[in-house]
């Protein structure tokens, strides 16, 4: 599912429940306006609204990823659910790699396991276009390229895509990866990707 407005009608969102988790920055804040363009209810999720402005008529919840009890209320009543939450930078992940795998990869399992009991409809990750595949062979970046992240925030990312195909297999959903576009350190545009789950 993309982001930018549709060629036609809605996308099937009007008045449908979205949970946007990481609302407050500054990609989730654009894509709560995108989903209230096309009808959805909305509803945020995150530590603080950096970007206020894109959030008018979104209603917000402030909570943290690791508070599993404030997470299972927001999921509560979602038909769709985009994780966008992160608390690390590809540097600052490899000065504890452990409690970035578990602040990431671990707390979005646990977000998985909330959703399918919860019975929400789809699940959207977006994950990290550039830090998966390390150091590119070619720029740009093709999807189908080997992943060889050279950062713990990398392989985060792509520990939370393998978990959505995991979790495909034992629940029943479909995976889907969709390009996203992100920006290289050169300025470049790189094509990534969102693993998306759903029933």
């Amino acid at each position: 599912m993309t982001c930018g407005p549709p060629a036609a009608g809605d996308g099937g969102l009007r008045g449908s429940s979205c949970l946007v988790l990481g609302a407050g920055g500054f990609l989730g804040g654009h894509l709560c306006r995108s989903l209230r363009r096309r009808g959805a209810v909305v509803h945020g999720f995150g530590r603080r609204r950096s970007y206020p402005e894109a959030l008018e008529g979104v209603r917000w919840t402030a909570g943290e990823f690791a508070d599993r009890a404030a997470l299972a209320r927001a999921v509560d009543g979602a038909e769709h659910v985009f994780h966008l939450l992160g608390s690390s930078t590809p540097e600052s992940s490899n000065k504890d790699p452990v409690a970035d795998l578990a602040a990431g990869a671990l707390a979005s399992l646990h977000l998985l396991e909330i959703c399918r009991a919860a019975g929400v409809r789809k699940v959207v990750f977006l994950s990290s276009g550039g830090t998966v595949y390390g150091i590119p062979a070619a720029v740009p970046i093709s999807e189908d390229a080997p992943t060889d992240p050279i950062s713990a925030y990398g392989v985060s990312k792509l520990a939370v895509e393998s978990t959505s195909a995991c979790t495909t297999i034992c629940t029943g959903w479909t995976t889907r990866c969709s390009a996203s576009p992100t920006r290289s350190a050169r300025g470049r545009t790189r094509t990534g990707g969102k693993a998306s789950c759903r029933r």
